[in-house]
């Protein structure tokens, strides 16, 4: 192929993909707020039906993923925790990743489901994940009970993890600057108000 087409793909290519996003973010706006579980159940169906059962199982998961968000935290009250959501995510991003690629053409197997959970682990904010899935429940209560070598290495992870995030940070900054020098109003801009006569 000339360098001229490839140019020409490569920018009708674009056009298409930001036209794709454009009807996706309109309809996000038409869809219910309320889905009743047939709906999310469709693209189950839909994959059973044609004969594609590695891509129903991969849609079950992130069928799964949004039943027991929506109803299933009243029942079990870890999945309204932050590390419940993390793993709802996560096994809802690895669900929907192996549907890509199996609606993609690629075949069922270990590489593909490696891929997945990778491709799951970036959607699901991987730092975050690692945060509320192994480093709050289980590091923290294993520093106090671990032996002396292996505190330094657990510490050093902690210290990593507990890292400030910038917005909390900069709101702090911004609540302390406020209690310094609180405003003064109107008066501050135009002067005290006195009577006219």
């Amino acid at each position: 192929m000339k360098p001229k087409n490839q140019l020409v793909t490569a920018l009708l290519s674009l056009l298409v993909l930001l036209l794709m996003f454009g009807v996706a973010a309109a309809g996000v706006g038409a869809v219910a707020p309320d889905e009743s579980l047939i709906a999310l159940a469709k693209p189950v169906i839909d994959a059973l039906l044609s004969g594609n059962p590695g891509r129903a199982a991969a849609l079950a998961l992130v069928l799964a993923a949004a039943v027991a968000r929506r109803y299933g935290s009243k029942r079990f009250p870890f999945l309204a925790t932050d590390a419940g959501g993390a793993l709802l995510v996560l096994v809802g991003s690895f669900g929907g990743a192996a549907a890509t690629a199996l609606t993609g053409g690629a075949a069922v197997s270990l590489g593909l489901a490696w891929k997945a959970l990778l491709v799951a682990f970036a959607a699901s904010g991987g730092y975050a994940t690692v945060k509320r899935l192994l480093v709050t429940p289980l590091l923290r209560p294993l520093y106090e009970k671990a032996p002396a070598w292996l505190k330094p290495v657990l510490a050093l992870v902690l210290w990593v993890f507990d890292q400030p995030d910038p917005v909390s940070k900069a709101e702090a900054a911004g609540n302390a600057a406020v209690a310094a020098k609180p405003p003064t109003g109107a008066a501050g801009v135009v002067g005290e108000p006195r009577d006219v006569e």
